[in-house]
């Protein structure tokens, strides 16, 4: 008969030590270059994200490097620097316009390419420097959220530049007018355009008034020129059909505030 083996591993009857870990006394230091050298590394990718370049790091690591800096309370400095970074970016972007194009078409499609990439662009930053956006503005009042931050810097560089604003704006009213003396028009681009001032706050102190002003004068001339060659059949029913292109226009790119004033702005001058 076979002996029965013992269950008990060899040596197993002696004493087993503990392993006791004892805390550090002292805590390691950070490298007196720390916050320099992980900025650099974060200033590095933003710059890359800007210039439609590769970012050279994970945005894993990027990740970590903005919480590393937020648990080492460096927080502020890092949203002061990235809001000084993205603000030079913006200025530039919109200085190239002034200089950039003359053909008022070609410039509000230049004009929505700067604010497409902001947008874009502002996404991917907020992405790598997620940590800091839910942690530093919910703990600081007055301190703005990155996306918020990002529209408050783009709003304040293009009210500084008249020239890129009024050129907007008077670009904008040109293809309403363009439209409604029958031309076509890119209602996508302009679609983004005015959702671009909207976002920006500046939609109805910069362009409504411009708009309902151009309104009333178009459709007075037009007015005075029918009522002396048309019955007043044909020119209510003129009236009516161009009263339901207004509302179009409303539904296609222009803000739902604007609906009344508009229709009213038609109606008053068509119908007097």
């Amino acid at each position: 008969s076979m002996r029965a083996r013992s269950s008990n591993p060899p040596g197993a009857g002696g004493s087993v030590k503990k392993l006791s870990i004892k805390p550090l006394s002292i805590k390691p230091s950070l490298p007196a270059d720390f916050e320099l050298v992980t900025w650099q590394k974060l200033q590095a990718a933003v710059r890359a994200v800007h210039e439609k370049r590769p970012v050279e790091s994970s945005l894993e690591e990027l990740y970590r490097a903005v919480e590393d800096l937020c648990t080492h309370k460096m927080a502020a400095g890092t949203y002061a620097r990235l809001q000084e970074e993205c603000e030079r970016h913006t200025e530039r972007s919109l200085r190239a316009l002034v200089a950039g194009v003359s053909d008022m078409s070609a410039f509000l499609v230049a004009m929505h390419g700067v604010w497409s990439d902001h947008c874009q662009q502002s996404l991917v930053i907020r992405s790598i420097f997620l940590y800091l956006d839910r942690t530093y503005p919910l703990q600081t009042p007055g301190v703005r959220s990155l996306w918020d931050m990002g529209l408050q810097h783009f709003r304040a560089c293009l009210l500084a530049l008249p020239d890129v604003l009024g050129k907007t704006v008077s670009g904008l009213l040109l293809q309403v007018q363009r439209e409604r003396q029958g031309e076509q028009v890119d209602r996508s681009l302009l679609h983004h355009l005015v959702r671009m001032l909207s976002a920006l706050q500046i939609y109805t102190e910069r362009f409504e008034g411009a708009l309902l002003e151009r309104t009333g004068a178009f459709y007075a001339a037009e007015a005075a020129r029918l009522l002396g060659s048309s019955t007043v059949g044909d020119y209510l029913r003129h009236a009516e059909a161009r009263l339901l292109e207004e509302a179009g226009r409303v539904q296609a790119y222009l803000h739902s505030s604007t609906r009344k004033p508009l229709l009213a702005a038609v109606f008053l001058d068509e119908l007097e």
